[in-house]
């Protein structure tokens, strides 16, 4: 199943002033760059509440996704906002491939993990 871009687009115009769109859409370009073209997991949102974290909530949630990408042996990818929670995809087996960012917007790391 592939994203339905042209809606994505669509709402992204819609609800991005106009004069961040340009960054904005460099930003979802250079993502895109970095997914997998083979099959696999996107694991777009994970969070933990602020007074939860630090308990091993979000290592069970990334272990409860990780194990079905383990059963269907596919690689899962994800872009990590924070560079605080790398350490913690890291010990799950993701990897940096680089650094996303567009003029003055933060930067994001892409992320892989193979399969397994």
């Amino acid at each position: 199943m592939h994203p339905d871009e042209e809606a994505l687009g669509a709402f992204a115009q819609s609800t991005v002033a106009e004069a961040d769109q340009p960054g904005v859409f460099a930003v979802l370009e250079q993502m895109d760059q970095y997914h997998p073209k083979e099959l696999h997991w996107y694991l777009p949102v994970i969070g933990v509440d602020p007074p939860s974290q630090g308990k091993g909530l979000g290592s069970a949630l990334l272990q409860h996704a990780l194990a079905e990408c383990d059963r269907q042996h596919l690689p899962a990818c994800l872009e990590s906002s924070n560079p605080r929670n790398n350490p913690l995809y890291e010990r799950h087996g993701f990897e940096v491939m680089g650094v996303i960012q567009s003029g003055d917007s933060p930067p994001v790391w892409p992320m892989l993990r193979k399969a397994r």
